[in-house]
């Protein structure tokens, strides 16, 4: 069968026809004027304003049917809103390092459908290290160890332990916030002025604080978790500052549900010598331990607007 072309009247029609059907927001809707939100300590407040009268919805994202997570209800009819998104709730999701919470919410223009034209915001409230509040959620970040001394009991040695940034043991002692993985040095000296003593690092463990710890090395100085911390390494040394150093890179680490992370080892401590690390003693006289623990973070928040995909 021949097909025959359309006539220019139907042409013309089918054109005006896909022309009024062109993919354009409606002129009538409203569009936001402004957005602000106030970052507190258990939720963020939402300031949101329409250039006309809003008629459709504003919820969190994956929230539609959950009644608290509605912020604007249908045909409102309202310009100017404010409403609160809490931190625990309506898919709020923090990082895994507890440095900022964010939401979603859908600004949906019809009261029925989600079309085009209609916004998601992503909402969030960032958090550094100098606020007042402390965090409290799980890190992707670590802390610097401090430095913890200890007092040992009989002869006068002293005994310090530092985490270094990078590999030592002559690096940067850690500062500020370290990013998880970060290789680092852990390094454990004694200072002992009459140069008769020696050391062995053994029986490290590294906890949260509350739960059963993990171990890095056995009671002979054995490394137990060769992929997260090297063998020890020892040096003599004399800059005032230490006689003897032992020390081991590592990578920064945190564990799922706190914040905290505890180091423990045993220092061996023996006069004219001590075995090698990973040896079973012969002599020695262990006389002191010590702690090291992470420090909880101090941060202040910031807010930020980005857009997301429905």
């Amino acid at each position: 069968m021949t097909a025959f072309p359309p006539l220019p009247s139907q042409v013309t029609t089918a054109q005006s026809y896909l022309s009024d059907f062109a993919l354009e927001r409606p002129a009538n809707l409203p569009s936001i004027r402004q957005l602000e939100v106030m970052c507190g300590k258990d939720h963020l407040t939402v300031q949101l304003s329409f250039t006309a009268p809003f008629q459709g919805l504003v919820f969190s994202k994956g929230q539609y049917g959950n009644g608290d997570c509605m912020y604007v209800g249908p045909r409102d009819g309202g310009v100017n809103y404010e409403f609160q998104i809490y931190y625990d709730g309506c898919g709020t999701k923090p990082d895994m390092g507890g440095k900022f919470y964010e939401n979603t919410i859908i600004v949906q223009y019809d009261s029925d459908l989600i079309e085009v034209w209609d916004e998601a915001k992503r909402l969030r409230c960032e958090w550094y290290n100098d606020y007042e509040k402390t965090a409290s959620k799980p890190p992707m970040v670590i802390a610097d160890l401090e430095v913890v001394e200890l007092n040992f009991r009989g002869d006068n040695v002293d005994c310090w332990m530092e985490i270094q940034d990078g590999k030592g043991p002559w690096a940067s002692p850690v500062t500020g916030i370290v990013p998880l993985g970060s290789t680092l040095t852990m390094v454990v000296a004694i200072n002992d002025q009459a140069g008769e003593f020696d050391m062995r690092v053994k029986s490290c463990e590294a906890s949260d604080g509350s739960n059963s710890p993990i171990y890095l090395s056995d009671e002979h100085g054995c490394v137990l978790r060769p992929k997260m911390i090297s063998k020890f390494m020892k040096l003599r040394n004399n800059d005032g500052r230490a006689t003897v150093l032992t020390y081991a890179h590592f990578h920064a680490f945190k564990f799922p549900d706190s914040m905290a992370v505890h180091i423990r080892c045993k220092v061996e401590i023996c006069r004219f010598g001590c075995p090698d690390h990973c040896q079973k003693p012969t002599a020695g006289n262990p006389i002191g331990d010590y702690s090291q623990q992470q420090p909880q973070f101090q941060q202040q928040p910031q807010f930020n607007l980005s857009s997301s995909s429905l």
